[in-house]
């Protein structure tokens, strides 16, 4: 109702891919700076593979920018800029941290706005993690300080962190990350 329409704004989504040619997608998707991070495959998701057959890349790209034409539904910025930045295996639907590390990178360095991974796994607070996480913390810190907002899901396990201190989710639990989650009816 305030006219905020993501107009302007660049979001860049790391995630397994996505289906480009998708009504609701194609308006707002810059395929010329989208990329893969995932060797062998492009940015676009696969829908041959057995993994995820309905492609959560897609799925999340549409919740945050489906364009507003008379089709399917309309998403949160519908005039949004989309960069498919993939980090995440269409087959497997996972990756390494590296993947995701080298995402976040390319998209502060591409000037996107806002980078949401709706994604995340676990990694021990050790000696031996010690560079990984400060890896990690320096890598989101680097986007925070070129004035990109990193957004990330805290992970569908619903685990209340204080129960595991010697662990962190990443990269939601990262440096300079709003952590996002959600709680049912009932808690």
């Amino acid at each position: 109702s305030l006219g905020a329409d993501g107009e302007g704004v660049r979001v860049a989504v790391l995630d397994d891919g996505i289906d480009s040619d998708h009504p609701d997608i194609a308006p707002n998707l810059n395929v010329g700076l989208s990329t893969s991070f995932v060797p062998g495959q492009t940015f676009e998701y696969n829908e041959n593979f057995p993994g995820d057959p309905f492609s959560h890349g897609t799925h999340v790209s549409g919740t945050i920018l489906a364009a507003n034409n008379a089709y399917g539904t309309i998403g949160v910025a519908p005039n949004a800029e989309l960069v498919m930045v993939k980090v995440l295996d269409s087959f497997t639907g996972s990756g390494f941290f590296s993947w995701i590390l080298d995402g976040v990178v390319y998209a502060t360095d591409i000037g996107a706005d806002i980078i949401s991974m709706s994604i995340g796994g676990f990694a021990e607070i050790t000696e031996e993690n010690a560079e990984f996480l400060y890896v990690f913390g320096r890598t989101t810190h680097y986007a925070w300080l070129n004035g990109t907002t990193v957004v990330a899901s805290a992970g569908n396990e619903g685990l209340n962190m204080d129960d595991y201190p010697d662990w962190l989710h990443l990269p939601s639990q990262s440096v300079k990350v709003i952590a996002v989650s959600a709680t049912t009816p009932i808690g």
